[in-house]
């Protein structure tokens, strides 16, 4: 068995700060035991249309 994260977030027009929040995300669900983390589309910027 796999133990699946998913991640989803506000967006901000700062990418820095997206990447910056992505990364705690990320390292917070691993550190929780998740195998495989699936990120929300469109996840270092705005939607562009």
């Amino acid at each position: 068995m796999i133990k699946i994260g998913f991640l989803q977030l506000s967006i901000s027009a700062d990418v820095a700060h997206n990447i910056s929040r992505l990364s705690e995300g990320i390292r917070d669900l691993a550190r929780r035991g998740a195998e495989l983390i699936v990120l929300q589309e469109l996840h270092n910027s705005l939607y562009f249309c």
